[in-house]
């Protein structure tokens, strides 16, 4: 049983008014969040009566209960002085406070302000006829972030004991997992944008782009620590993390008929980051470490957020290293072997209408970025993929060529007991191995409705009544890795992507919509 509550309280006082050709548009505003999550589980196992599952029928029982409960307090305000219609100034400002951290630092105010200038109705008698609307947009904004941070990470947890003293439970020992940071605060992201909104013929094509660069300083994030300390990881404010990019959103009417109209848009995102500092005195951040125990997740100054670093084959001269058996040598260091962040991201959307039926569907599109595949991995050491066909008996043979560990050329033919040890081998000395390509091209929605015509309705108290299909995750059109999803991974920590074992196929997802307004 989960009970999920969220409580919002807001007031707002605004006032808007022409003076000439300037007007001024102002609000201020408060807001009260509360956010509540309860559950109680039972659960068991080994059943006495067959097909009774009920708890009293389980010979072992287990129970729990959970509960968290945050808030945000929020003050703001928005001023906007426009001219003419056409030239407009708004500067806003908003302060919160965090319940989920320390009182003496869980408070940010951030201010923004940003201008935008309507160029087609400023020069209405110079513009061409074809461009029907342009605006051009410049920000500068700044927000305060506590990122994926929960309830109580900033006051150490304490556990019964499970041997009571008098028959009374104590509280005595920290969990051994995450020790808590009570000095956490807020991170803070400043960001300048640039764009332009462009609209063509009537409006039948359309042109968003946006330029930005985002500093981002103080990021909270859950790094790993020396297990000497008694805990394995603990949540920190790091150094300064830069990300700029350009997205693109371009839209379009191929098609508008009296009873038949096409709509597509298309999307470009592509953004590029760099860790500028972390902690004081260190130049890279463990984030997240691989199930296989032979790839991590770091942040590393320097380097683009994120990158894969694992063990690595041996090279001498730009050759591979091997025993004389043909197993690979690894490196003593670990090295960067991939960038978990795709290069970049879009989709193109279609939505057609004809009499009140419609359909639509997302292309969803992802290039470039790695992924470090333990599952193919097992697959090789435990003799289950195609791979690890090479070199049995009745198959190819396999060969490796390279240089031995004194630099001196190579070749080994190996046998089918060889081959075998070098399947097992591979991945645990040479990660850069299971390195994929994670781009993808997926069908993410479909969805087919109609509406009912308005004279269907007149003598009912609807307005409208739609009903339509819609389904998600339908299908991968193309992908550049085996046997697995390329957005696998199995990390809660957001920044954490990169990383798969034996995950899960995506599920797809049917359902049937009803709208009706009155």
């Amino acid at each position: 049983f989960q009970n999920i509550q969220e409580n919002n309280a807001d007031f707002m006082l605004g006032y808007f008014n022409y003076f000439g050709k300037l007007s001024v548009n102002t609000y201020v505003g408060g807001n009260r969040q509360r956010s509540k999550f309860e559950r109680i589980e039972a659960n068991g196992n080994g059943f006495s009566v067959p097909f009774f599952h009920a708890i009293n029928a389980a010979n072992n029982r287990n129970f729990g209960y959970g509960f968290s409960e945050s808030g945000i307090n929020s003050l703001y305000g928005s001023a906007e002085f426009g001219f003419n219609s056409f030239l407009y100034l708004t500067a806003t400002a908003r302060q919160d406070w965090f319940s989920i951290l320390d009182p003496e630092s869980n408070s940010v105010l951030y201010p923004s302000v940003g201008g935008s200038f309507i160029f087609t109705d400023a020069f209405q008698s110079g513009m061409p006829s074809w461009l029907s609307f342009g605006k051009l947009r410049a920000s500068w904004a700044q927000v305060g972030l506590t990122g994926s941070l929960g309830p109580y990470q900033t006051t150490q947890p304490y556990s019964l004991n499970g041997a009571p003293h008098l028959g009374i439970n104590m509280a005595s020992f920290a969990n051994k997992g995450t020790i808590a940071n009570p000095s956490l605060k807020p991170a803070l992201s400043n960001e300048i944008e640039f764009g332009g909104d462009f609209r063509l013929f009537g409006g039948r094509l359309g042109l968003d782009i946006g330029y930005y660069n985002q500093k981002t300083t103080d990021d909270i994030l859950n790094a790993t620590i020396s297990t000497a300390s008694g805990f394995t990881s603990t949540t920190i404010n790091i150094g300064e993390l830069q990300n700029k990019g350009i997205e693109v959103l371009l839209t379009g009417v191929p098609v508008r008929k009296k009873d038949f109209d096409w709509e597509i848009s298309v999307n470009f995102a592509k953004n590029n980051n760099e860790v500028l500092s972390l902690i004081e005195g260190s130049d890279e951040l463990v984030f997240e470490e691989s199930r296989t125990r032979t790839t991590f997740i770091k942040h590393i100054v320097g380097q683009p957020y994120g990158v894969i670093t694992g063990v690595s084959q041996k090279m001498i001269n730009g050759q591979p290293v091997f025993t004389a058996e043909g197993i690979p040598v690894r490196e003593d260091e670990y090295a960067i072997i991939g960038n978990s962040v795709a290069n970049f991201t879009g989709g193109i959307g279609n939505d057609f209408n004809y009499k009140g039926f419609n359909v639509n569907f997302l292309i969803d599109i992802k290039m470039g970025g790695d992924i470090h595949s333990g599952t193919n991995m097992r697959l090789d050491q435990w003799g289950f993929s195609k791979n690890s066909l090479q070199g049995r008996e009745g198959q190819d043979p396999l060969t490796v060529n390279g240089v031995d560990e004194e630099g001196k050329p190579l070749t080994v033919t190996m046998t089918p007991e060889q081959a075998s040890n070098y399947w097992r081998n591979l991945g645990d000395r040479n990660a850069a191995s299971y390195i994929y390509d994670a781009s993808f091209i997926k069908l993410r929605q479909l969805a087919i409705g109609y509406n009912l015509p308005k004279d269907m309705l007149a003598k009912t108290p609807f307005q409208s009544v739609g009903i339509s299909f819609v389904a998600r995750n339908l299908a991968v059109l193309w992908k550049n890795i085996p046997n697995i999803d390329p957005e696998s991974t199995y990390s809660f920590n957001g920044g954490a992507q990169g990383l798969e074992y034996f995950a899960l196929p995506a599920t797809r997802s049917f359902g049937l919509n009803l709208n009706v307004s009155f």
